[in-house]
């Protein structure tokens, strides 16, 4: 559960990034 949720914030975290 913990690496899903790792998992999950970090693909929002580079979607954001790329949307910058």
């Amino acid at each position: 559960m913990l690496t899903i949720l790792t998992l999950d914030t970090r693909a929002i975290l580079v979607v954001r990034e790329k949307h910058k």
